[in-house]
């Protein structure tokens, strides 16, 4: 057996376990899981282990670009298109406040306290419109996550949004 023919049969024999995870098998390990809880605000928590650092990173550099100024920072969590319930959350900062969509979260970084505020947080589509549909059997627990469905649909967040941008509200 030659050499090639030795390394190719050494690779084909490694079990899938000794390989590197790709995202289609991080995915079948996950959605097979059982978290364990009902609960949507723990289960978003969960998405995100490095949420945090992740936030202050974007505060980081939201600093560097709008130096002196407030900010926000922008979360958009889109679905993967390949992979369902596979969730890569995208930071970025910006000068104005975006128009409320879903999957987003919003802060906004007040330079005068040097602070962060929560804004707002829109789950995926089918999630809002099950929090809206069944506002009647949501567990205490989530009914801040209700609260921001709501909010939503009923075009609050988006009269938030035009208000801090300093836009009419035409009602």
């Amino acid at each position: 057996m030659t050499n090639e023919k030795k390394v190719k049969a050494t690779a084909t024999e490694r079990s899938a376990t000794e390989r590197s995870d790709t995202i289609g098998a991080i995915y079948s390990k996950n959605i097979l899981v059982d978290t364990g809880t009902d609960n949507a605000m723990e289960l978003a928590g969960a998405m995100s282990k490095s949420f945090e650092s992740d936030l202050y990173t974007t505060v980081d550099v939201g600093l560097k670009l709008f130096p002196g100024s407030d900010f926000y920072v922008v979360i958009l969590a889109p679905e993967e298109k390949a992979l369902n319930h596979i969730l890569r959350d995208r930071f970025f900062p910006r000068k104005s406040p975006p128009t409320p969509q879903f999957n987003q979260t919003v802060y906004h970084y007040k330079k005068k306290d040097d602070s962060v505020e929560f804004l707002w947080m829109v789950p995926d589509k089918e999630s809002v419109y099950y929090f809206v549909k069944n506002r009647k059997f949501i567990k205490p627990e989530d009914y801040f996550l209700l609260q921001q469905c709501l909010d939503f649909v009923d075009g609050t967040l988006y009269k938030k949004a035009l208000k801090l941008n300093g836009e009419a509200i035409i009602t």
